[in-house]
């Protein structure tokens, strides 16, 4: 078992040691209380790990390991190992559910399936590091996008969205308490929902409830991390608080103003936030007398050539710019997913899904008149959660390619969007009626738009040809 135990890399086995050291403690409250004062991690310091680290997940994997049946029938590793691919389980399942969610076909998640499967080694990390914080939060994070997309729909009864605001308050609560980075991708994720907000796209109420669930997961992580300060003050609560207060004053939407007003509203109230944020966020600072994310703000201006980090002498920021994991998106990465066609086909998807939210945006904005012929709203407008997606994962984008670590987030989204974007026939036949297209032309590019499933196919089939003896090669060949 120890042979087993080393192989976990980086600060994979300092985390296993924890849940190792609760499982084998005489009681059960010794070994939560040797993690609330723990005196062996850091030399001549007493520490609460708990408070310190996300490690919330191994307290409750020992719990389970402890109390349950199998802790005879299974070894503490194996039981965690089997635990952190089960979860991974769910994060397929999740993709696979958004997928089809997205486009009303189930045939959009077996190919986005396809894609996270040619594009494994970038898509997740789980099969060579396994106990790392994102392999338990990534399912989470994919768990609350599906929902949160499937809130966006118009056609739910009021029990149904309450429902479904729960489980996006779990999941969100899950995902932060599992992962240190959480509050930077919440972060992106809040800004998704304002910009679908301020275009028109989801109505203000909707984003309320669910900047409300986020800040209670954010609280109740706080409470749970023993007062963990970093939660206070991280942007994405500063951020969410100033949109809140913003929205007290945004007006309902106002037509016969023209595109150019609507414009200078949208852009005046997002300036406001932006400076109300960062206001908030120095006023909390300043109050709990801390600079807990100090070193990642550096990180940040270090990045964008805002800072010298070696003039700064800084340790954290340092590790970081020298981490291979935090530099820019490498350009054998990109090779790897074009090879792959993951991302040509999900830049045309992108690229037509935003053409369409622009161009309804535009079209919104520009009405002269609340009076409206039936059907003639915009076709994103009409898909909100697909809208909310589609800006989503161009944040993430942006966040991959300045930060290499980051594609294991951005690559899930390109398979979800690529697979649901070819298979969604709603969207293009949308397209084509909105376009006034032929039969004959709508089908011509849906055909068109399904290529790349079978060539995604022929590599499947090479694929499997590879993994096998050389002998059946032969033979197949």
């Amino acid at each position: 078992e120890v042979e087993r135990e080393i192989s976990f890399r980086t600060e994979a086995g300092l985390y296993y040691s924890y849940y190792k050291q609760l499982v084998e403690a005489p009681t059960y409250m010794e070994g939560i209380h040797s993690l609330i004062a723990d005196n062996i991690t850091e030399h001549q310091r007493t520490i609460n790990i708990i408070k310190r680290f996300n490690i919330h997940q191994e307290i409750v994997l020992g719990t389970f390991y402890r109390l349950f049946p199998w802790k005879h029938l299974v070894q503490p590793i194996y039981f965690y190992i089997d635990t952190v691919f089960s979860l991974y389980g769910l994060f397929g399942m999740a993709m696979f559910l958004t997928a089809w969610l997205l486009s009303g076909t189930w045939m959009s998640g077996v190919l986005a399936m396809l894609f996270v499967f040619f594009n494994r080694s970038e898509v997740t990390r789980v099969y060579f590091t396994m106990a790392l914080r994102e392999s338990f939060a990534f399912p989470f994070i994919y768990m609350q996008v599906g929902l949160t997309a499937l809130y966006m729909k118009q056609t739910h009864k009021d029990l149904v969205q309450r429902l479904l605001l729960v489980g996006i308050g779990v999941t969100t609560m899950a995902f932060v308490i599992a992962w240190q980075f959480a509050q930077f991708v919440l972060l992106l994720q809040a800004f998704a929902l304002y910009a679908v907000q301020i275009v028109g796209v989801v109505p203000k109420q909707k984003i309320k409830n669910l900047f409300l669930i986020h800040i209670g997961s954010l609280l109740l992580v706080f409470i749970l991390q023993f007062g963990n300060p970093m939660v206070l003050q991280s942007l994405v609560l500063s951020f969410i608080g100033a949109s809140l207060l913003v929205f007290t004053i945004q007006k309902d939407e106002v037509t016969g103003r023209g595109f150019l007003f609507h414009l200078l509203t949208a852009a005046g109230y997002f300036c406001l936030t932006i400076v109300l944020s960062f206001a908030l966020n120095w006023l909390v600072k300043l109050l709990l007398n801390v600079e807990a994310d100090e070193h990642i703000i550096n990180f940040v201006k270090g990045k964008l050539g805002l800072l010298d980090p070696w003039a700064l002498k800084d340790f954290d920021v340092l590790l970081y710019m020298c981490n291979g994991s935090f530099i820019f998106l490498p350009w054998e990465v990109i090779m790897n997913i074009v090879w792959t066609l993951l991302l040509p086909t999900y830049l045309l998807v992108l690229s037509v899904c935003v053409l369409l939210l622009i161009v309804g945006v535009i079209q919104k904005w520009s009405r002269v008149s609340e009076i409206e012929e039936k059907g003639s709203e915009p076709l994103m407008y009409e898909r909100a959660d697909l809208s909310y997606i589609v800006v989503q994962s161009v944040l993430y984008g942006v966040m991959a390619l300045t930060t290499r670590r980051f594609i294991f987030l951005w690559s899930p989204s390109m398979c979800v969007l690529a697979g649901a974007g070819v298979c969604d026939t709603r969207l293009w036949n949308g397209i084509s009626k909105k376009l006034r297209w032929t039969k004959t032309m709508g089908v011509c590019v849906q055909y068109g738009v399904t290529c790349p499933v079978s060539s995604v196919c022929h590599r499947c089939w090479r694929i499997l040809k590879s993994c096998v003896n050389s002998g059946t090669q032969i033979l197949w060949s």
